[in-house]
Formats: structure tokens, sequence, C-alpha cells
């Protein structure tokens, strides 16, 4: 417990919240239950769950679609992102740009409302329509989270909101709150404000690549204790390419087949059951962004123009800010971040170890001119000119690894390699984009 605080939080054998009389602000103690791949489906009171409180659903991608609380019953739809785009118990609909929640609408009266988002994408202050002055509604929260009463240093005097009194569930970090048990919808987990951790562990365990940064070894910490500068990453670790994609679909297959086996087995209790599948779900989530990374990485050398370049030169980061975090600077982060590819280098040992000398390939960007997101699209022509542009991206980064830091040298190498290829681009305007901003790097 904090200091001053008192309660007793209870935890099952898979590492699931069950019980918490600490954060007993919202509906009084805390009684959780979980499916078998540790999903909440139900919160109740403390004296058991005859009466329920929340129930909830979910489909076969893990996204909640039904969720049933004291005095009402929700269902969701997502869009392609994963973004929530509708609450359809009449309710409320989201609208969103560039991936960012800005306007939310509600039936009841036809009220709509605009969010003004901190850097975080906590909305901050609500607009309505009219864009009165006077029907600004405003919100501040802790470093973690937990909203600041409107009670609070005469906030209720300045427009504050709180409860939830202008009815938008998006707070933190734009995740969902809910408003029966005042834990924060994140998708795999569910995050709880007052305790600044998340109610169930990151089912990814402890690797080698998460050595460098030891805060990562706490599977139940947010962002690495930074919540200031860092969003919630999704749970996968930096995953090295060293198999081809047919290996990677054997052992996924062989990961379906254990999870039917565990899902059968007559000799594990209850929890032991939980426990297993949560590894087997983790494990299988991992082999898929690989396999997909690796098709990828695949098509690019498949081209037949970086030498002898191969699958073991490269590896995916699902989240660069958090994986490389006390490897690069605050800048540095930035910037691998933002980039289609990085080569990370380190002169410690352990850092070594870790990081390698591999390049590395984010894979979360929604940027359509980044060659991951080019290779991952419907259209067969982007994905085709998606592997010289990728190409293009590793011939520079390829010079980084063998030569001193320096980006002009590495862009006037990939600006060759893009002219080389110029008569493979099925769609010449995804040349002449990608040369044009090479081009412009090389000049400065």
């Amino acid at each position: 417990m904090p200091q001053g605080g008192s309660g007793v939080v209870q935890y099952d054998a898979a590492g699931n919240l069950i019980k918490d009389t600490y954060s007993s602000g919202v509906n009084g103690t805390l009684q959780m239950t979980y499916d078998a791949e540790n999903r909440m489906t139900k919160r109740c009171p403390w004296y058991g769950c005859d009466d329920v409180f929340v129930m909830a659903q979910y489909d076969g991608d893990g996204q909640r679609v039904f969720m049933y609380g004291d005095t009402y019953g929700s269902s969701f739809t997502y869009g392609l992102g994963g973004e929530l785009l509708t609450e359809s118990n009449g309710y409320q609909e989201n609208g969103y740009l560039n991936g960012k929640l800005f306007i939310t609408a509600t039936n009841g009266g036809g009220v709509s409302r605009w969010l003004i988002t901190d850097q975080l994408g906590t909305a901050r202050m609500v607009v309505g329509k009219s864009g009165n002055l006077t029907g600004i509604t405003r919100h501040d929260y802790l470093p973690f989270g937990e909203e600041i009463p409107s009670s609070i240093a005469s906030r209720s005097t300045q427009g504050f909101s709180w409860p939830q009194s202008d009815s938008v569930r998006q707070q933190f970090t734009q995740k969902e709150r809910d408003i029966e048990t005042g834990l924060d919808y994140f998708g795999a987990r569910y995050f709880a404000s007052t305790q600044g951790r998340f109610t169930s562990p990151d089912p990814v365990t402890i690797s080698v690549a998460r050595v460098a940064n030891p805060q990562l070894w706490n599977s139940y910490s947010y962002v690495s204790n930074n919540p200031l500068q860092y969003l919630d990453p999704d749970g996968l670790e930096r995953i090295q390419l060293d198999e081809s994609s047919a290996q990677i679909e054997e052992e996924i297959k062989k990961q379906k087949a254990a999870r039917k086996t565990i899902e059968n087995a007559k000799n594990l209790t209850r929890d032991e059951r939980k426990a297993q599948l949560t590894e087997n779900k983790a494990q299988l989530k991992t082999l898929e962004t690989k396999l997909q990374g690796t098709r990828v990485v695949e098509a690019i050398l498949a081209t037949g123009t970086l030498g002898n370049m191969q699958l073991s030169d490269f590896e995916l980061s699902t989240d660069p800010k958090n994986d490389f975090k006390g490897v690069f600077n605050a800048e540095g982060l930035e910037a691998a971040a933002n980039s289609q590819a990085f080569v990370a280098r380190a002169e410690d040992p352990i850092q070594l170890a870790a990081i390698g000398n591999r390049i590395v390939i984010p894979t979360n960007s929604k940027n359509s001119l980044n060659f991951y997101f080019m290779a991952t699209s419907t259209d067969a022509v982007t994905r085709l000119d998606a592997r010289y542009i990728g190409g293009g991206v590793f011939t520079h980064e390829d010079y980084h690894r063998t030569h001193p830091p320096g980006e002009s040298e590495a862009y006037k190498k990939e600006a060759e390699y893009l002219e080389g290829v110029y008569p493979k681009f099925l769609n010449k305007t995804n040349w002449q984009t990608r040369i044009d901003i090479v081009r412009s790097q090389i000049k400065r």
C-alpha cells in the first residue's frame, strides 16, 4: 500500500487482481473474475457475484464487444486500426483523425463534443458544438491517470468537470474509463489509475532483450513508470528475425495444437489452465507479429538487390520508445519511434548483448509512406513497390552498421539504390515520392 493508505489487494495464481479493498472510491470493494485467457468478465461487490456490477464479453481478437453495467448494456464496434467507433446502446459515437479521438456524439439530445488533448492524447478540455466558452469543461489528472476532483484548488470555479459529468468516457490517454469500476480498458488488460499499475501481468516473459532496462521486469508497471512521456506499449517485446516464414508457420501450428491440449487436459487445476493458456496466447501473438515481419523482409530480400543481407540481420520492435529506453536519450528514442528502420549500437557488454548490430524495424507506424505499412497494404501494387522502398531503407541502415555516424552519406547510398531500381517500380509516383524525400535529406 502507498504510505498512509490501507486495504487489501488479492491476486489469483495467474496474477490477476481478484479483490481490492484499497481502491474503494468506486462502488466499494472490488471483486473480479476472469476467463481462461485472463480477460475480466465480471466485477462484483465484495459479498459475491450474485449481484453483478459489470459483465463483459470479448471477440476472437480479445476486443471487448459487450458490457453490461448496473443500469445499461453496451455493444462496441471497432475500426480496422482497433479504434473504438461506436457504443451501440444508442448513447455515443466517436470520430477519429489520424488515429486520435477528436469528437464524440450522443443520441440523447444530439449532443456533440470536441476534445482538446495533451501530448499523451488525454482529453483536457471538452468543447460543445456551440463553441460557447461557458460550456467548456476541463479535466486534470495525476501522472498515472487518476482524475483530480473539481473541488481541489478552486477547480470548480474554472470549468472543471468531475467525475465524468460531461459524459466523455475516453479519458486518460483516450482509453475508456468504466464508470462502474473506475478502471481504464486498455484492450489486453485493465489499468487501475488509483494504483498506477495494471490489474493483470504482462503475459510476455523476461528475455535478454529486456535486460538493458530493469523497469521492464515489473510485469504490472505502466510504461516503465514514466507516464508523462510515454504511452502504453502493446505488450510485445523486440523480436529478432531468425527463422523463415515457413518455419514460423509450423511453430504457430504447434502452439495452436498445444492450446487444444491445454483446454482438454483433465489433470490441470483451473488456475494452472489459466496460466498455461495465458502463456500460450502470448507466444501466439509474438509468433504472428514475427511471421508478418518475416514475410515483409523475405519479400525485400527476394528482390536480389541487397547483396549478402539475410534475415538474421533484422529484428522487429513494436514499441521502440520502451524497447530502447536506457539505450537512447529522449531525442534518440523519439527519432527511433518515427523512423522506418534504425541501427542501435552500444559499448556496454550487457546492452550490446540485448541490442546486437541488427537493423531494427518499428512495426507500429501508420504512416502511408512507411515501407512496412505499405508492405501490409491490401493493394498489390503498393505491396510490390514497398519491396524496393524497403530495400533503399535497408541499404541506408546497412551503411550505418559499418560507418561512423552521419546521415548524408547514408542517404546518398539510398538514393543510388533507388535510382538503380527505378524500372522495377509499378507506380512511378511511389518512387518519386521517396526519392524526393531522400534527396531533400542529402541537401540538408
